[in-house]
């Protein structure tokens, strides 16, 4: 049990989103007993065992499911002969979800605004600046990670996944564009780019041009934001973590 527990925080660890299946109760001649703890990660590999067969293999779809919708559940299985022994069992499964991660592309006025914002929604924040005297502690120093650079050769290392919200608001409309062709490709949660509506159908125009589909482009949240009439980058910053967190819990 204590390798299993080990096994939880490990994976926490690394942004891994599980599932964990107890069995709280077993009448019977069940498979599992009381007690019995089995991980289920979101390709449904799994760790540790609540009994096997086919009650087993319709808790692993649960635990998917689980982590998918963001939601426990208690369920009860009937042993009947087709599970070949009797009996009853009441497992309870429930997501143990990482934190999100909001990627800040852009170190300026409205990226540390929505720093100080996103850190009080529980977000783990990494800005990412091609210019290295932006990206400091002294200037976000709720952000989890900074990292300085060029832009297109940092993306490919960037772990990003169904829990990655993508905020795009660099120096130039040369970098935005840069930024989105490369992660409008990856998984993501969300993705919203800073930029006026002729601005956006110009770098969607050229995009386009490049490969990228309609369908993709239709995933930006270009404007970005909440229609709040916001100006300044505090008003922009409440309007595009209104949007994330719309998004995140839709």
């Amino acid at each position: 049990m204590k390798k299993l527990y080990r096994e939880i925080i490990d994976l926490c660890n690394r942004g891994k989103a599980i599932a964990l299946a107890t069995v709280v109760e077993s009448v019977g001649s069940s498979p599992g007993k009381a007690g019995a703890k089995m991980i289920v990660e979101e390709d449904g590999t799994t760790i540790g065992t609540v009994g096997g067969g086919q009650v087993e293999f319709a808790v692993i779809k649960e635990g998917i499911e689980a982590i998918r919708t963001k939601t426990p559940k208690l369920i009860e299985y009937e042993l009947k002969d087709d599970m070949l022994c009797g009996g009853k069992m009441k497992i309870f499964v429930e997501p143990i979800l990482t934190d999100p991660v909001l990627y800040i592309f852009g170190a300026g006025h409205i990226g540390r605004a929505l720093s100080k914002i996103a850190a009080t929604a529980g977000f783990n924040i990494t800005v990412i600046d091609d210019r290295e005297q932006f990206p400091t502690r002294e200037r976000f120093p709720d952000a989890k990670e900074l990292i300085s650079g060029n832009y297109e050769k940092i993306i490919p290392d960037l772990p990003l996944d169904h829990n990655s919200y993508i905020v795009i608001t660099t120096r130039a409309h040369s970098t935005d564009e840069a930024v989105l062709r490369e992660c409008i490709g990856r998984e993501h949660a969300y993705i919203g780019m800073v930029a006026s509506r002729e601005k956006t159908n110009g770098i969607f125009s050229r995009l386009k041009e490049q490969g990228i589909s309609e369908k993709q482009l239709r995933e930006v949240h270009a404007p970005i934001g909440k229609k709040i009439g916001s100006r300044t980058p505090g008003e922009i910053a409440v309007s595009i973590m209104a949007e994330i967190i719309s998004v995140k819990n839709s």
